[in-house]
């Protein structure tokens, strides 16, 4: 008797235990749906949304996450290390309580976990940090993205005929891993172009106080007509031809909304023609078809391969005299069609040549199709009729996901060679992992990582990539419209040195 005295009330325990953690299961699962919900809003949705509730999934890699301010081209957030410091660090992306948390309130930026303010005194070009008051000088955005929310964080000057005077980062310990170079902040005249002002601009997405929403996303949607790029030092006068070029993507039937229009309003416009191919019509989406049969439903990875060959023998069916080059890429494929064409533009495209990011898989040589592969008229032309005829001894009938190796299979067998495609000083103009990826992958830090093996002569560092790259990978659909700004604002790919390792002297 005794003991059911207290088996009772524990028993009674455990069950309220087990609904209450049943019912924080269920808001947690209701809160994740929610999450993917927004994440998967509509293109147009989502791209006029500058400002992020707090409950958002962070966004893709490339962006800035709720509440960070991000030096472009770094891996860096505006951070505060220490009490009232302002400094950077690399960006906290998946953390909510770090000093990377950025709230506009009351015309002021605030530091949602230390409670301090932005402040500044232009007349001295001092800058700090304090308690927020209304006689702060006020913070304003001079917003040079087209898309996405490339900003200057500029102070109004104190009178006319005075140059407002924007947040300008400068480094301030030298390291050889990039990831741990810190910055200070300075304020210096805001920059109009060039490599002055791309060293000024932030990727923003402060959290938004609701008397302020309506304010943020006025000043954020306010554009500056972008400056031109700058022309490339490579360029002839005869260079200046126009290279006529087919792009193919192949798109992900569910994707079409988001990475596909994504492309379609970003690089895919420079190309002569764009076209997406897909099992599934794209006509409702505003997208050019290029249709695929697979061979059975439902649609696999598997069937890569066998769609990339229908795709190439469509295309040289009806456009082999149309167009000089051939871009084939994927939905998170950036195509710096600019540098790509002023590339091109010293060759022959009748010559049979194609161009990528070469890997070497257990001595077969192909190029990565993440990063794009281009293909000559004349190269197109051998591939093309050996599709159309199915031959066996050049086209692997097995389905496999890697039709970007296939395709260097196929290729060397109708003697078309794949080799590596570098600038002057040895550095990728093709990035198969991305951008960012490759300037900080380092055999130290990933010793076991796949891309040491497949290009043992990758370049640690900068050093790994071109000022001048014509493609990189993994972007998802809103970094396409960061990068695409980044290179109409000549910040990437125009030929400036990475400008925070630079300036440490190195």
């Amino acid at each position: 008797m005794r003991q059911d005295r207290f088996v009772k009330p524990f028993l009674f325990v455990v069950v309220i235990a087990l609904l209450w953690l049943s019912f924080s299961l269920g808001r947690t699962y209701e809160r994740t749906v929610r999450q993917r919900q927004n994440v998967n809003t509509t293109l147009e949705e989502a791209t006029d949304e500058s400002i992020r509730d707090d409950d958002l999934s962070p966004p893709d890699e490339a962006m800035a996450a709720p509440g960070r301010l991000r030096l472009i081209t770094t891996p860096h957030c505006i951070d505060m290390p220490f009490e009232n410091t302002l400094s950077s660090w690399n960006c906290h992306v998946e953390e909510t309580d770090t000093p990377q948390r950025w709230r506009l309130m009351l015309n002021q930026l605030y530091n949602t976990r230390d409670k301090v303010c932005f402040s500044a005194k232009t007349d001295s070009l001092q800058l700090g940090l304090g308690e927020c008051h209304t006689p702060l000088t006020e913070i304003r955005f001079h917003r040079h993205g087209s898309r996405s929310p490339l900003v200057q964080m500029a102070f109004p000057a104190k009178s006319q005929g005075e140059q407002h005077m924007c947040l300008t980062p400068v480094v301030t310990n030298q390291s050889t891993d990039e990831a741990l170079i810190q910055f200070g902040y300075q304020l210096e005249p805001c920059a109009t172009e060039g490599a002055a002002l791309c060293k000024q601009l932030i990727l923003a997405n402060p959290l938004a106080h609701d008397q302020d929403k309506a304010r943020v996303q006025t000043d954020f949607k306010h554009t500056h007509i972008p400056w031109q790029a700058p022309a490339l030092a490579s360029l002839t006068p005869a260079a200046t031809k126009h290279v006529r070029i087919l792009c193919w993507i192949m798109a992900h039937p569910d994707k079409l909304q988001t990475r596909a229009r994504g492309i379609n309003n970003t690089w895919g416009q420079q190309c002569d023609t764009l076209l997406f191919a897909t099992t599934n019509d794209t006509s409702s989406h505003g997208l050019a078809w290029l249709p695929l049969v697979i061979p059975e439903e439902p649609d696999r990875r598997s069937y890569l391969w066998f769609k990339s060959q229908q795709a190439w023998a469509k295309i040289y069916s009806t456009e082999l005299a149309n167009y000089d080059y051939f871009i084939r890429a994927d939905d998170d494929t950036y195509m710096h069609m600019h540098n790509l064409r002023a590339f091109l533009s010293h060759r022959d495209p009748n010559e049979p040549e194609y161009f990528g990011r070469l890997y070497n898989s257990g001595g077969d040589l192909y190029y990565s199709g993440g990063s794009g592969t281009v293909l000559s008229r004349g190269a197109l032309d051998r591939l093309g009729k050996a599709a159309v005829a199915k031959q066996p001894d050049i086209f692997s009938p097995h389905p496999t996901f890697a039709d970007d190796l296939e395709l260097g299979v196929s290729m060397l067998k109708l003697g078309v060679v794949a080799r590596p495609w570098l600038d002057e000083q040895g550095r990728q103009l093709f990035l198969g992992i991305g951008l960012e990826e490759e300037r900080q992958m380092k055999r130290s830090a990933y010793p076991d990582h796949w891309l040491f093996t497949y290009d043992k002569r990758f370049k640690e560092g900068t050093e790994c990539c071109s000022t001048r790259w014509l493609a990189t990978h993994y972007v998802d659909w809103e970094a396409m419209f960061y990068y695409h700004d980044l290179t109409e604002l000549g910040c990437e790919a125009a030929g400036l040195p990475v400008w925070w390792i630079i300036a440490d002297g190195r």
